[in-house]
């Protein structure tokens, strides 16, 4: 740090992508980055010991353009045991403590595990082992057996191979000579038979409490909530403020490639005194959220606040409202509001703050950038900006699979803009479903990869399909407003707006701010329902955010034209020519549907929709 502090932190942030890409491509999952370690849960022995492999692997290839003394160096540890995995995700118990203290027994490079992982993956894996004999270990009641773990070769197990067949990854075990030592990273792994945890330690524990006097910058992305006050006034509803400041911080994880500081860590702050900017500085987060709980009656009130602990400016606070009766209920809008409006802003400000950074941007700001897009009026000059920021952050780190799967959707979605007519709309839709279904292949779980399939479906009239894309993104999100709006949407290509009302005010009720893609959507499912107030309602909201939506200008007047007001309709006849000359739309008849569409789509297109356009006079 003293020597490089900006080259170190870079160096920590690719190991710890590192740590996460091969972690889920083994059957691993992150749990926890807190500080300097990375927490994951493995199905099985087999997966955590060739992740450990393949890890140092990995690193050493990404290390051998670097002088060796500014190199830095793992350890690894395994084990198979116990572990406890509570509601906020957390993983504690025997598993956990014996591998965190095996990685200390690792050499650097290294990678040691218990007895019980060699009998695991015996015959599993295509690995050595070299006895180091039992160990007694720091809070550990019994001696632990241990072995060094080596890449797989001729020697029989047990024994350690010559020094002239040893596998390139054993020098990195030899601590460099001289008096500079290089950084040494640790990393252990935890297992249970019902679930493997890894614990991958990143670096010595900080002991300080002002992590910015290590030269440690917060994450652009880091939160921390406080524990929600009790001003019930009744010591025994704490739990209400409790259970809110729980759920909270488990929803905040779904902002991707946030650091959200676990709630067992953040309740040690209650007690402390310290105020908000303290707590941030030595917590090492960006943003803290703090609240209360208030009880009248039956009725329960509870605030929030998101405050930048850089400038100390408070960005957001909000108010909520419910019955002590239908807690649960409440707890679950509270969170699902906090969380879709907290992600935006915390995104807009961070990126807002790379802008103004003047060294060349690393991935981090290429990513923030571009996702700070995503809260812009669509337009297609947005859309080319997107896609270059994220491909520039994939020359950096080709392999980054978040931003391959923001990639995808921000192709598919821009493919929705192109002209029906334009050959390279099929082939920038093919693209994003490919992208989609190579990030699928390493990590299932990962939100996003849906909406390019479902969208590449839906083109290619693979309707059941589309459906099943639409259903597994929202499994996987229940609280996103995306995924109630592009289930709508569905629902709008079917010729069924009467089912995709109720999902358009879903996405509502989960962020009620909006955006123009709820708001058009709305529009123009009144609009086919028949009812032109509340079309118009719902379509100016999206006025008001200067969409570059033309169904908005063009649903506006045939509203406005079925009511008989002409000059309502002749406005916005005239406006959506305009925009959609300036945005080079060929036309109506380039983007009518296939005769392969639903029935009940092609019966209201042609029956109502195009008739009422030709009558707003509309081109």
């Amino acid at each position: 740090m003293s020597v490089d502090a900006q080259g170190t932190i870079e160096a920590l942030e690719t190991a710890r992508r590192t740590f996460q890409t091969i972690s889920v491509a083994n059957g691993g999952r992150v749990v926890d980055t807190a500080g300097d370690s990375v927490l994951a849960i493995f199905k099985t022995a087999a997966g955590a010991t060739a992740a450990a492999l393949a890890i140092q692997h990995e690193l050493e290839a990404r290390a051998n353009a670097v002088a060796d003394d500014r190199r830095l160096r793992f350890r690894l540890g395994l084990h198979l045991g116990d572990v406890v995995q509570k509601a906020d995700g957390s993983v504690y118990g025997d598993g956990v403590n014996v591998a965190a203290r095996l990685q200390s027994v690792a050499p650097a490079g290294g990678i040691v595990v218990s007895e019980s992982i060699r009998l695991a993956v015996r015959g599993k894996v295509a690995v050595s082992f070299e006895d180091l004999g039992d160990h007694a270990l720091k809070n550990i009641a019994e001696p632990v057996r241990a072995h060094r773990l080596l890449a797989a070769g001729p020697e029989q197990e047990g024994q350690r191979p010559p020094a002239a067949a040893a596998p390139s990854s054993l020098r990195w075990w030899q601590r460099p000579s001289g008096k500079r030592n290089a950084l040494v990273v640790s990393a252990t792994v935890a297992a249970s038979a019902l679930a493997l945890a890894a614990y991958f330690g990143l670096g010595a524990r900080l002991t300080t409490s002002d992590p910015s006097a290590a030269g440690l910058p917060p994450p652009p992305l880091s939160i921390l909530v406080l524990p929600f006050a009790n001003q019930t006034g009744d010591e025994k509803k704490a739990y209400i403020a409790d259970a809110f400041t729980m759920s909270i911080t488990a929803d905040l994880s779904r902002i991707r490639d946030a650091f959200v500081v676990p709630a067992t860590t953040a309740f040690t702050y209650g007690t402390k005194g310290l105020t908000v900017q303290q707590v941030a500085k030595d917590a090492a987060v960006r943003f803290v959220l703090g609240g209360s709980v208030l009880t009248s009656g039956q009725e329960v009130r509870v605030t929030a606040q998101l405050v930048d602990s850089k400038t100390g400016a408070q960005l957001w606070n909000e108010t909520f409202r419910g019955e002590l009766s239908n807690l649960f209920a409440l707890q679950d809008q509270v969170t699902a509001l906090v969380g879709n409006s907290i992600g935006e802003r915390m995104v807009i400000v961070a990126a807002r703050e790379s802008e103004t950074r003047k060294s060349a941007p690393q991935v981090v700001d290429l990513m923030l950038r571009a996702r700070a897009l995503n809260f812009r009026p669509y337009s297609m000059e947005n859309f080319r900006e997107r896609e270059r920021l994220y491909r520039e952050a994939l020359s950096q780190e080709p392999n980054n699979v978040n931003a391959m799967v923001d990639l995808a959707a921000t192709l598919a979605i821009h493919s929705q803009w192109m002209d029906g007519s334009d050959p390279a709309r099929d082939k920038q839709l093919t693209d994003a479903r490919d992208l989609a279904l190579s990030v699928k292949a390493i990590d299932p779980s990962l939100r996003g990869i849906e909406l390019p399939l479902y969208l590449y479906a839906q083109e290619h009239n693979d309707f059941e399909g589309a459906r099943r894309a639409l259903e597994a993104a929202l499994a996987k999100d229940p609280k996103s407003p995306s995924a109630y709006g592009n289930f709508a949407l569905f629902f709008m290509n079917m010729g069924e707006p009467e089912r995709a009302v109720p999902l358009l005010k879903q996405a509502l009720s989960v962020y009620p701010k909006g955006n123009e893609f709820i708001f058009d959507n709305l529009g123009l499912a009144y609009l086919a329902l028949g009812d032109n107030d509340a079309a118009i309602e719902w379509l100016l909201r999206a006025v008001d955010l200067n969409t570059g939506i033309l169904d908005v200008y063009s649903g506006l007047a045939i509203a406005y034209s079925n009511k008989g007001d002409r000059r309502g309709a002749s406005r916005y006849v005239a406006e959506y020519q305009k925009r959609a000359t300036a945005q080079g739309f060929k036309g109506i008849e380039s983007d009518a549907p296939s005769p392969e569409s639903p029935p009940a789509y092609l019966k209201y297109y042609y029956e109502q929709y195009l008739p009422q356009w030709k009558k707003a006079g509309l081109p």
